[in-house]
């Protein structure tokens, strides 16, 4: 099945964009991980509440998707790619789609320290987006599960000769501009000119896969129609710039 829409996220920006893509009798599919910046927040600024926790306005959400049978599964999804369509491989499965609006609230997944001076300089966190470059190859890939043995199976499109490194046992990169070498604990040098890292997929990540552009605070930029520089994605919510209100999100 191909839906017409995937929105990631159930957060108030989330929801509802789905209940207007229901109303307006567009299939709509929602995919969210937790409660989000709700799960720690107490709302004290909106409309006809005098206060509420942000868990049970989230609750609502959910109620008000199921009251307007929308779909929407709770899951994380740890890769997005585009051919005719756009796979979406969650922890439950695969989902397509024809668009995809990204509502997973304010950026949490960030790049290790160990590893940004040679991001997009042998370092890559996408392998749809990277994996082509070696086809046929050797590449080392490393992170932890579930997201490492999704990026492994992404790799194995392109080849099958790939090297974990555990995480835990990277103590640092060399090379002068590009990836030279990876440096374990124990002091041993292992010769890769690439390395493959899994990340929780945060909207920052999910954006550049997919060559979403961001600003310099890695908010993902988008038009005053809330598309994307890529087409048929478009982003709502925290995860662009303005205040951190709900009442924004909503709107």
């Amino acid at each position: 099945m191909v839906y017409d829409v995937i929105i990631i996220g159930a957060g108030p920006a989330g929801v509802t964009a789905a209940v207007y893509l229901k109303r307006a009798d567009i299939n709509v599919l929602v995919l969210y991980k937790d409660y989000g910046s709700l799960g720690y927040s107490t709302i004290g600024n909106m409309y006809s509440y005098g206060s509420i926790k942000g868990r049970d306005l989230f609750l609502k959400g959910l109620d008000q998707l199921k009251e307007n049978d929308i779909e929407v599964i709770k899951t994380e999804v740890l890769s997005i790619n585009q051919m005719e369509d756009f796979n979406v491989f969650t922890l439950d499965g695969e989902f397509h789609s024809k668009n995809i609006i990204i509502a997973s609230g304010i950026n949490k997944s960030t790049i290790k320290q160990v590893y940004q001076k040679y991001l997009g300089f042998g370092v890559s966190t996408c392998a749809f987006c990277d994996g082509p470059f070696f086809r046929k190859k050797k590449v080392w890939a490393t992170g932890k599960s579930p997201y490492l043995e999704n990026l492994i199976n992404e790799l194995k499109y392109f080849t099958q000769d790939i090297e974990v490194i555990d995480e835990g046992n990277i103590d640092s990169l060399v090379g002068d501009e590009n990836l030279e070498g990876i440096i374990l604990k124990d002091g041993t040098k292992v010769d890769a000119t690439n390395l493959f890292v899994a990340l929780p997929l945060g909207a920052s990540s999910l954006s550049s896969n997919l060559g979403v552009m961001t600003d310099s605070k890695r908010n993902i930029k988008v038009n005053e129609n809330m598309r994307t520089n890529v087409p048929h994605i478009y982003a709502i919510g925290d995860c662009i710039d303005g205040v951190r209100q709900v009442s924004k999100a909503m709107y």
